[in-house]
């Protein structure tokens, strides 16, 4: 492929995963040769009512050069009426020629476009426009255009939008300050912020910073530049400058973490913020409640209400991911509450609050009739019990309470017996009222095989397999807890062939550490081996191994993880493991994956020689190897 079509193929990707701004939308987008967006001026303008089509044409050294863009010029659409815009559609515009980057993309060229429509002081045609449309070639880009008026502004805006972390942005660091001393108020940029106690965009709550950070110079320079008193600003920039205010305001405000530490999180002036706050408003789109560093939570932290969550999401329509890190919740859920939908729910707990880590689930769900993905990473030990009275509220929710309708599962669990029962009892309810609901499930054990066995028992033996196409299964250390006295037929709890939808398996090979020193590696062979043998699996396609690196071992580890699957004492188990694997039907599609397990590349052919030593008849057979970029 390509790379202009991996390029716009990633647009295109991002354009259906976020969606573009206000007043703009694709019309047509089936191949990679030419793009047609509306571009809608809103706003008390000259041109408000109109709407106007740009047509892309991009060639294969998109987007080192520009695409040809001009306006459509149709029974339907006509080009605006503009010193810039010829009537043929031709737009004489410095960020389509020489001020062009290959950063740019083709959402922020018509934002650019619109903001262009939207300072426009008087409609009129270019002085040379019938002089230039009738001698004007069909491609703009062969016109050779003399642009004025370009500004600093440029390099001030392509910086802001790079990460801090970014090496293309250190150049450029002292050319942002410098240009940002000149914009008014700078000296009170923390003033300006609106919220800055609510906030969290800069340094942790423990460290405030001397002076404006980075973020608040871009907020501010965003401020200054969009205010309606400061139109002549905004006029005075160059085009490049105003394309660059849209990713800018999005990398600003696409996520926000609200820290507290041992102090209430202040919800209600978050969501009057987002009421206020139009960029806020439109560009947030992941949440964070974080309730700070391990060793500063108190015993007794105050709850989060879930009203105040609600009233977030009421103001902040556009927030796609909420998280919640070890935030203990308060309130009673139940059908009174108004319910919504989110693409993905993130709840961590670690610390065993005293409402108790299932409670605080059940209550924050019960504010969602649909999750597109539920990721739960809980953490409550077998020593742990709930205060009085709490194991009947929670039985009484468990039989009456509501439970959203859930596409994939992600379950990273050392819960008790009662919690998870609780939590499988719940979600195979929603799976009974939302048919063929819950497709994907991933779930991975911190604690006892215990944990394992229940949640085997839950996907195997309740309605859940009935809908199930996808399954991710990490046993991590539950596996080397197995009990001596239990047969190795209990492996077998993770019965696939009742699974009978399911078309991708991966299960995990998770490098860890444990009391049982260097043997823990390829514990998951054995139960593995027994799991596979069992009985054909109908709809199975594919099947993935997938190898972890679960601690901070990183070069060490890349240098011996190799020599350790040779090792010829586990010659035996990887025997049996191969055997199980070439016995699968032809269709199933084997895949090793290593790409989850070192940062940094391999020699290319050091996985490739270790699989064909320790799998030598899979290997024959036909496998697909993911590696680290070497």
């Amino acid at each position: 492929m390509a790379v202009s079509s991996r390029r716009l193929q990633k647009e295109l990707m991002d354009i259906k995963k976020e969606g573009t701004p206000v007043g703009i939308e694709v019309i047509q987008a089936d191949d990679f040769s030419k793009w047609i967006l509306s571009v809608e001026v809103l706003g008390d303008t000259l041109y408000k009512g109109e709407k106007f089509a740009l047509m892309f044409r991009f060639d294969n050294q998109y987007p080192i050069s520009a695409p040809a863009v001009q306006f459509v010029v149709d029974d339907k659409y006509q080009a605006p009426i503009h010193p810039h815009v010829y009537s043929n559609g031709h737009i004489c515009a410095s960020i389509l020629g020489n001020e062009w980057s290959p950063v740019l993309s083709v959402v922020a060229v018509c934002v650019t476009i619109q903001s262009m429509l939207a300072s426009c002081k008087r409609k009129e045609r270019p002085p040379d426009n019938d002089r230039y449309v009738a001698r004007a070639p069909d491609n703009p880009k062969k016109t050779r255009w003399d642009f004025h008026g370009c500004s600093p502004d440029v390099v001030l805006l392509q910086t802001m939008m790079c990460n801090s972390r970014d090496p293309i942005a250190r150049p450029f660091a002292r050319r942002v300050r410098l240009l940002a001393e000149c914009l008014e108020g700078l000296r009170m940029a923390r003033e300006s912020l609106r919220g800055p106690e609510i906030l969290s965009l800069s340094a942790r709550r423990t460290a405030k910073p001397s002076g404006p950070t980075r973020a608040d110079i871009i907020h501010l320079i965003l401020n200054h530049l969009h205010d309606s008193k400061e139109l002549a600003a905004l006029a005075r920039c160059s085009l490049v400058c105003r394309a660059w205010l849209y990713p800018s305001r999005r990398y600003l405000f696409h996520t926000i973490t609200l820290h507290n530490g041992s102090k209430r999180f202040n919800l209600p002036a978050f969501a009057e913020f987002l009421r206020t706050c139009s960029d806020a408003r439109t560009f947030l789109q992941h949440l964070v409640l974080n309730s700070g560093d391990f060793e500063d939570i108190p015993e007794e932290m105050p709850g989060v209400d879930v009203k105040d969550i609600l009233a977030i999401l009421d103001a902040g329509t556009n927030i796609r991911r909420l998280s919640l890190q070890d935030v203990p919740c308060c309130g009673e859920p139940g059908e009174s509450l108004p319910r919504r939908t989110l693409d993905h729910l993130y709840i961590y707990r670690w610390f065993e609050l005293p409402q108790g880590d299932l409670m605080d689930v059940l209550i924050v769900t019960s504010l969602f009739e649909r999750l597109d993905t539920l990721e739960l990473s809980l953490n409550a030990g077998n020593g742990y019990r709930a205060p009085n009275g709490s194991f009947d509220r929670l039985e009484h929710y468990v039989q009456n309470g509501s439970f959203p309708s859930i596409r994939s599962l992600h379950l990273s669990t050392s819960t008790d017996r009662w919690a998870a029962q609780s939590l499988y009892q719940l979600i195979q309810r929603s799976c009974v009222q939302y048919s063929n609901s819950l497709q994907q499930i991933t779930f991975e054990a911190w604690g006892t095989w215990e944990c394992i066995v229940k949640f085997c028992r839950f996907i195997c033996l309740s309605d859940v397999r009935f809908h199930l196409r996808e399954l991710e299964f990490h046993p991590g250390g539950g596996w080397y807890q197995w009990p001596a006295n239990i047969p190795v037929s209990d492996w077998g709890v993770l019965d696939l062939s009742r699974l009978e939808k399911l078309g991708q398996l991966t299960l995990g090979f998770d490098h860890t550490k444990t009391q049982r020193g260097d043997g823990q590696v390829f514990q998951e062979l054995h139960p593995y081996t027994f799991i596979l043998r069992q009985r054909p699996l109908a709809a199975l396609r594919r099947l993935t191994l997938k190898f972890r690196n679960t601690t901070r071992e990183g070069t060490a580890l890349r240098r011996s993880y190799l020599d350790r699957m040779r090792n010829p004492t586990r010659k035996p188990a990887w025997d049996a493991f191969d055997s199980a694997l070439q016995a699968l039907p032809n269709w199933i599609q084997v895949v090793f994956d290593f790409t989850a397990l070192w940062s940094d590349g391999v020699q290319p052919d050091a996985i490739d020689q270790c699989l064909r030593e320790v799998v030598p008849l899979t290997h024959a057979k036909g496998i697909v190897l993911r590696q680290p970029s070497a």
